[in-house]
C-alpha cells in the first residue's frame, strides 16, 4: 500500500473534529451545540443531566402538617 493509500484510508476512517461551540454546560461544563437541547433554570444553561440533578434535589414531601394545612 502506498503512502497515498494509507493516508486516504485514515481520512476516510476518522471522524471529523466536532465544531467548536462557546456554549456549555453551566454545572459540568458539557459543550452543547448547534440543535442540541438544553434546559434553562434559574437563568443557566443546563444539559440534559444536569438538569435532571437540579430537579432531583428540588423535590420534597408533603408532611403531614402541611396535608392539614397547619
Amino acid at each position: 500500500m502506498s503512502d497515498w493509500e494509507d493516508y486516504y484510508d485514515k481520512w476516510k476512517t476518522t471522524p471529523p473534529d466536532d465544531a467548536e461551540t462557546k456554549c456549555r454546560c453551566h454545572f459540568c461544563k458539557e459543550p452543547l451545540y448547534y440543535d442540541d437541547e438544553y434546559w434553562e433554570l434559574d437563568g443557566e444553561i443546563y444539559c440534559e443531566e444536569c438538569a435532571e440533578e437540579w430537579l432531583e434535589e428540588q423535590k420534597h414531601w408533603v408532611s403531614e402538617s402541611m396535608a392539614r394545612g397547619d
